[in-house]
């Protein structure tokens, strides 16, 4: 591939954007609240319960969840993880 991308460590290592630092970081957020819930979240996952959207921002997420795989096979056809974040 050839691009005009200029390597610069304080841009790769921000925890802010579209680098590895702030995927790893979101990664581990999400394991962090998904290990204090008092929810099991295999039992969610087997009871299928109606998610409701009524906020314009939940719309906005949802919208942005039913295109994950989408996404994910994008990453994985062009080889750019920073997909992911945008």
């Amino acid at each position: 591939r050839i691009s005009s991308y200029v390597f610069s460590y304080e841009r790769m290592l921000a925890t802010t954007g579209n680098t590895a630092v702030y995927l790893l970081y979101a990664h581990a957020r999400l394991c962090s609240i998904i290990a204090k819930s008092p929810l099991n979240v295999e039992e969610l996952k087997r009871q299928r319960t109606p998610i409701r959207l009524d906020h314009p921002a939940e719309l906005a997420f949802g919208v942005c969840i039913a295109r994950f795989q989408e996404k994910l096979e994008e990453v994985l056809r062009e080889l750019y993880p920073n997909v992911i974040c945008e």
